[in-house]
C-alpha cells in the first residue's frame, strides 16, 4: 500500500474517532478518595455544661396543685404500671397530703431558680439546708433523672456550701455505690442531688439517713434532648416510686412535722 493510502486510512480513522468522542457525554468527575464526606449535623454532647446546651422544661406539671399532681402521678403509675390491677396502683401511687403546693412561684422551673425555689418553700429555707448535725443526715434530696441533670443542678446549688456543710452530687455512671456510701459517711451534706436508683440503694445500705429530712424535691420539669421528662421514662419513674415507697422515706412523707414532697 502506498504512503498516500496510509495516510489517507489513517485520517479517516481519526475523523471517525473524534465523530464518535463527540457525540458522547464528558464523563462525570470521579470522587477522589481524600474527599472529606459530608459534614452532619452534632447533637448536643452529653458532658456539656448545662450553660452549652440547649436545656428545655415544661412549666405545667410544676404549675400544678397538689391534687391535680396526685392526679398525674396516678396516671403516670395507670400507665408504667399497666399489668397491675388498680387496687395495687393505688398502693404505689404518690400520696396528695405529702405534695406541698407550690403554685405561687412565678419564675421558669428552671436549674438556675432552683435556689430561689428552695429558699421559699423548705422549711426554715437556707439556714436549715446549710446547718447539718451528723454525717449522711441530708436536709433536702433533689432527684434528677440523669447524671447529666445532676451534675447541672449541682453546679446552680453550689451556694449552699459552706465550711460545715456541703451539696452532695452523687453520680451513679460515674462513681461507684461505695464511694457513696464512703462520702456520706464522713461528709456533711445539707442538699444530695442524685438519680431515684441511687438513692433507693443507698437507702437500702443504710448510708443515707432520714431522720432530718424536710424536703423532697422531683426534678420533674426538665426535659431531655429527647424533650422527656422523669415521669415519662418508664424505668426512672418506677425507680422514683421504689424509692418514695422505702419504709424510711414513707415514714417521712407521711409525718405531718416531717418531710413535704415539692414537685419543680
Amino acid at each position: 500500500m502506498s504512503r498516500t493510502k496510509k495516510a489517507a486510512r489513517k485520517q479517516g480513522k481519526s475523523q471517525k474517532r473524534k465523530a464518535e468522542d463527540d457525540s458522547e457525554e464528558p464523563p462525570a468527575k470521579a470522587q477522589k478518595v481524600s474527599e472529606k464526606p459530608e459534614a452532619r449535623t452534632k447533637t448536643p454532647h452529653q458532658g456539656e455544661p448545662a450553660q452549652h446546651r440547649s436545656v428545655s422544661h415544661d412549666e405545667s406539671i410544676a404549675k400544678r396543685d397538689p391534687a391535680l399532681l396526685a392526679d398525674f402521678f396516678a396516671q403516670k403509675v395507670a400507665k408504667h404500671y399497666g399489668d397491675t390491677t388498680i387496687i395495687e396502683q393505688q398502693d404505689i401511687g404518690i400520696a396528695r397530703d405529702w405534695i406541698l403546693d407550690t403554685t405561687e412561684f412565678d419564675q421558669p422551673h428552671i436549674a438556675e431558680n432552683l435556689p430561689a425555689y428552695l429558699d421559699k418553700f423548705v422549711e426554715g429555707g437556707r439556714d436549715a439546708l446549710t446547718t447539718v448535725d451528723a454525717d449522711g443526715t441530708p436536709k433536702a434530696l433533689i432527684i434528677s433523672p440523669s447524671g447529666i441533670r445532676v451534675a447541672d443542678v449541682v453546679r446552680e446549688l453550689r451556694e449552699y456550701t459552706t465550711a460545715t456543710s456541703k451539696v452532695g452530687k452523687l453520680i451513679a455512671k460515674h462513681q461507684k455505690l461505695k464511694e457513696n456510701i464512703d462520702y456520706l459517711s464522713k461528709t456533711k451534706t445539707g442538699i444530695v442531688v442524685s438519680t431515684p436508683a441511687r438513692f433507693r440503694d443507698l437507702v437500702n445500705h443504710g448510708a443515707l439517713k432520714t431522720s432530718s429530712l424536710v424536703a423532697v424535691v422531683i426534678d420533674a420539669s426538665y426535659q431531655d434532648e429527647k424533650r422527656r421528662m422523669l415521669t415519662d421514662m418508664a424505668e426512672i419513674f418506677k425507680q422514683l416510686i421504689e424509692f418514695l415507697g422505702q419504709d424510711s422515706i414513707k415514714t417521712r412523707l407521711d409525718d405531718s412535722h416531717g418531710a413535704t414532697l415539692l414537685v419543680f
